[in-house]
């Protein structure tokens, strides 16, 4: 008889416990999933920088796909400049993007045109990854809980993808700047794994520690087009933080306002 309530006495605890860590998953905020997240990803090491260098690649299509070299530098207050090298792999394109000071343009070949402040001060926002969106906190909302797929090429060059990673997700949803935007944070380790807005999806993988602040080595950019998505992987090699990077960087052909 105490052998059998012993039994009972461990199921009961065991089922106590479920109840609690159910209700306790159940009581977490759009507040509570985002501050653990930035947390999960570096805290406040994600937002205290003067610098931050990115290498890696970029696939781009300019009638064939191309496996391009993608580099990036950004200097603190307000400077950006992002570079899409298709020369890297026999290409004849170069696209430099910049931001600085409010004023933003873009090269290709070395020709100046124009790009939307707008679009560079968002590139810029992304480099403090899921802290961008603290201030943000109190518009949050949860909404059901999704699974986030991360796909490749079924082959090589194809447009047909396969799922090769699913992770459960809490969804946040907010309006921000006039446009909806959802995050998709992971349920076990807190990290964005995706985020959406009206016009594009970025999907995160390969979570890597680059100085003390977790960050997605893989990320697959899909953006919203007539004939659907399509998508520009994009893979980050080497993230370093606080080196010496020259103002001249960010001056190359600035437009005269």
């Amino acid at each position: 008889m105490s052998n059998h309530k012993a039994v009972i006495g461990l199921l009961l605890a065991t089922w106590l416990f479920a109840v609690g860590a159910s209700a306790s998953r159940a009581a977490e905020t759009a507040q509570d999933v985002l501050a653990k997240s930035i947390q999960a990803h570096g805290g406040d090491k994600l937002t205290t920088w003067k610098t931050m260098v990115v290498e890696g690649t970029i696939e781009m299509q300019d009638g064939i796909a191309y496996h391009a070299a993608y580099r990036l530098w950004a200097k603190m207050p307000g400077k950006l400049r992002v570079e899409h090298d298709l020369t890297a792999d026999r290409g004849r394109r170069f696209d430099q993007y910049f931001l600085n000071g409010g004023v933003s343009w873009m090269r290709r070949n070395l020709i100046v045109g124009t790009v939307r402040p707008a679009r560079m001060q968002g590139w810029l926002d992304q480099c403090a990854g899921v802290a961008r969106y603290a201030k943000h906190g109190a518009a949050f909302t949860l909404q059901p809980d999704a699974v986030v797929q991360w796909q490749v090429p079924a082959d090589p060059g194809s447009n047909t993808l396969k799922v090769v990673e699913s992770r459960p997700a809490w969804v946040l949803r907010a309006t921000i700047d006039g446009a909806q935007v959802e995050l998709h944070i992971d349920k076990e380790r807190f990290f964005l794994l995706q985020e959406t807005t009206p016009d594009s999806r970025r999907v995160f993988s390969g979570f890597t520690n680059f100085a003390g602040r977790m960050l997605p080595t893989k990320i697959n950019e899909f953006a919203k087009t007539r004939q659907g998505e399509t998508l520009t992987p994009i893979t980050w090699k080497s993230v370093k933080y606080d080196v010496a990077v020259e103002d001249w960087l960010f001056d190359e052909d600035k437009p005269i306002r």
